[in-house]
């Protein structure tokens, strides 16, 4: 049992806890210089298997502590390499989403200069053209110029013409205001003028009620330079006519006594 112990121990190991069998020398029986080996008790065995079992527990002790350190490294290893890893996937999703950002701003800038180039096409041809009408522009002004020349001839004219009708109706109102206020002493007859337009009045018409108002509201049409009715108070069957007649013959005085005489036709 001592040999197979003495084989089976690592003696490389390092343990000097258990050491190798000594070697005695033997008695003067044979050879000089020889020795033999002696046999050993049981209780040199056995105090050699408690050194052995010493040894292997320092020996399981050192073990346990170089196995915890090496499954404490492997275990921050695959931290440190997981860690890792969702880093990578972290920076792959990134660029990943990068990656699609600027694809779409690619195809954002190829639509822009799609775009730009078709507004610069456009702004040449609107340039081209410009540069016709400019080439035509001396053509254009000299027609422009007679177009002018030819209104302002005829502005002249039809502001030389509303001149003439602002005095016709300037001397038609006066010869109106002068029969107006002959009318008004001798035939109790009175004239109101209120925007434009004028009303009659006439007074002494019924007999039987001398202080009674009779009115004609008239006016002059500037478009048709005429006299046009608004109302008379009381209504004479023959008025119309009797515009007609005025607007014909231009006679305010017949007139004025022909609407006299119509409303005295009223009371018989």
């Amino acid at each position: 049992m001592l040999t197979l112990l003495a084989t089976c121990l690592p003696w490389d190991t390092g343990f000097s806890a258990c050491a190798r069998p000594a070697v005695l020398p033997s008695p003067q029986l044979g050879t000089p210089g020889r020795s033999v080996r002696t046999s050993m008790g049981v209780e040199d065995v056995l105090a050699l298997t408690e050194r052995l079992k010493a040894s292997m527990g320092d020996f399981r002790g050192k073990f346990d502590t170089w196995s915890s350190a090496e499954v404490a490294k492997l275990e921050g290893l695959k931290q440190s390499q997981a860690l890792a890893v969702s880093e990578a996937e972290n920076q792959m999703t990134s660029l990943m989403e990068r990656k699609e950002t600027l694809e779409s701003e690619v195809g954002r800038v190829e639509q822009d200069g799609k775009v730009a180039r078709h507004e610069v096409q456009t702004m040449r041809v609107e340039l081209d053209t410009l540069r016709e009408k400019m080439s035509a522009k001396p053509d254009a002004l000299q027609e422009l110029k007679r177009v002018y020349e030819a209104e302002s001839g005829q502005l002249e004219q039809a502001k030389r013409e509303c001149e003439k009708m602002e005095q016709e109706q300037a001397a038609k109102l006066a010869e109106h205001s002068d029969a107006l206020e002959f009318y008004s002493q001798r035939l109790g007859l009175e004239l109101e003028n209120v925007d434009g337009s004028f009303s009659m009045v006439y007074t002494a018409v019924n007999p039987a009620n001398p202080d009674a108002q009779h009115t004609l509201c008239m006016r002059v049409d500037d478009a048709t330079n005429s006299y046009v009715m608004d109302s008379c108070v009381p209504q004479l069957p023959k008025l119309e006519l009797i515009a007609a007649e005025l607007n014909d013959t231009n006679d305010f005085g017949h007139f004025v006594r022909s609407v006299r005489a119509n409303f005295r036709a009223l009371y018989p």
